[in-house]
């Protein structure tokens, strides 16, 4: 299973919880993936069935990049748990409260034999997601 996260600096109004809903994130300027993402689609249906319109949202590309503008004060980033090990010691992260998880896997063609690469990514994945 796979959750997401929102990561912000110390210092903002919502680092002071170790939780939030949807309702106090939209409060804030959010840095999410763009529409396309998977990721972005369910945050939205997530935003939509819980009946919030988030105020201020800044679109961008990479969940590098989120994590990048979360670091400089720019909002809060809502990034998969899993991408935030780096950012621990310097961002807050919170739990979103009505915010589902998802699952996540991997497809392998039992023919084909993997590269080591490949086998070294799926073993980290496995240490960080269940698969």
């Amino acid at each position: 299973e796979c959750e997401d996260r929102a990561i912000c600096l110390p210092e903002h109004p919502l680092a002071k919880s170790s939780s939030a809903d949807l309702q106090m994130l939209a409060q804030h300027r959010l840095l999410l993936l763009e529409p396309g993402s998977m990721s972005r689609q369910l945050l939205d249906r997530a935003f939509e069935a819980a009946g919030v319109l988030p105020g201020k949202i800044m679109e961008l590309g990479s969940i590098k990049v989120l994590k990048s503008f979360a670091r400089i004060g720019l909002g809060v980033a809502i990034v998969p748990e899993f991408a935030i090990q780096e950012e621990a010691e310097v961002l807050t992260t919170l739990r979103i409260e009505d915010l589902p998880s998802r699952q996540i896997g991997t497809v392998v063609h039992h023919e084909r034999k993997l590269s080591l690469a490949a086998r070294i990514f799926l073993k980290e994945l496995k240490g960080v997601v269940s698969l």
